[in-house]
């Protein structure tokens, strides 16, 4: 299994990083996107963007054609399993005065 667990003791939280190419991360990140206690920060387009534009440190690519080429890029692949999933995970803390 693909799944990676890292916890810092000294930090609230740890982080799980799911493959979606791999059939047992896919079946928990559909698992995780229907629980109503997770919040998916879907960032992979501005991401897509950043990386094309470190591509072309020439110029500076106009909004509407970087949107043109990241829509290119997605339309290559299916944007759910393009990367890694990372689910965070908090850790509720109690503290008495």
């Amino acid at each position: 299994m693909s799944i990676k667990n890292f916890a810092d003791q000294n930090v609230n939280y740890s982080a799980v990083i799911l493959n979606p190419t791999l059939e047992s991360d896919w079946l928990k990140i559909k698992e995780l996107q229907k629980s109503e206690f997770v919040f998916v920060s879907d960032q992979i387009e501005s991401q897509i963007g950043d990386l094309i534009k470190s591509e072309n440190p020439e110029r500076t690519i106009p909004s509407q054609e970087l949107d043109d080429l990241v829509q290119n890029f997605l339309n290559k692949l299916e944007k759910d399993k393009y990367g890694n999933w990372v689910f965070f995970l908090g850790k509720i803390l109690w503290y008495m005065f």
